[in-house]
């Protein structure tokens, strides 16, 4: 107990905050979403998620062109945008805030896939 201690009190920690996954009212802007997001990129074109905590709204799109994807950036604004490690078009990212670099395993499409049917209930996206 804190209170009654006389030395170091061991913490624990009971939560992990990031700038797409605070949830904390007293914390968030009015008027404005705060984002998670994700964005993946291959030969057919782009992917992008975005997720908002507090409200629970998840949202997939697939823009074709990059700048498609740059208009996507804008609109939604995300406050946390995660990256694959190999993501090869940083000019359209850079300078966005909350950017995190990811391993590529924590984009692969089959666990992914999976992931989100069990988190929805469905069998097929």
């Amino acid at each position: 107990d804190p209170a009654t201690s006389k030395g170091p009190v061991e913490r624990k920690v009971v939560r992990i905050v990031t700038p797409g996954t605070i949830s904390d009212e007293a914390l968030l802007q009015e008027r404005q979403d705060n984002l998670l997001a994700a964005i993946w990129q291959d030969s057919k074109g782009f992917g992008y998620a975005t997720l908002d905590i507090s409200s629970g709204r998840f949202r997939l799109s697939e823009p074709a062109d990059r700048e498609t994807m740059a208009a996507e950036l804008q609109r939604t604004n995300p406050a946390e945008l995660l990256y694959a490690e190999d993501f090869a078009e940083m000019s359209l990212i850079e300078g966005r805030r909350g950017l995190r670099r990811r391993p590529l395993w924590e984009f692969e499409i089959d666990t992914a896939r999976q992931q989100l049917n069990l988190q929805f209930g469905t069998r097929d996206l």
